[in-house]
């Protein structure tokens, strides 16, 4: 997956998707918000209702996207956590 420099609505919904995709359906993992940030996105969830949960990706110097990590809570632009 690459992240782009100018990210637009296909590459939110690309993350969007991406980032529920280990959570069961029991969990009923729904996204929040998607956050862009230079290399750095993350996807806020929300699990069994109200659970915040962020998953960050990075952007690596080839333009590919990794998971970075994930973190309990809620991550917004100034986030720095495992990016």
């Amino acid at each position: 997956m690459a992240i782009s420099e100018d990210p637009d609505d296909d590459e939110r919904q690309r993350l969007a998707e991406l980032a529920p995709a280990d959570w069961s359906g029991a969990a009923g993992a729904r996204v929040h918000s998607v956050v862009l940030s230079g290399r750095r996105a993350v996807v806020n969830l929300l699990l069994t209702g109200d659970y915040e949960y962020a998953v960050s990706f990075a952007r690596s110097e080839d333009g590919h996207g990794e998971g970075a990590g994930s973190s309990s809570g809620h991550a917004d632009a100034s986030w720095d956590g495992n990016v």
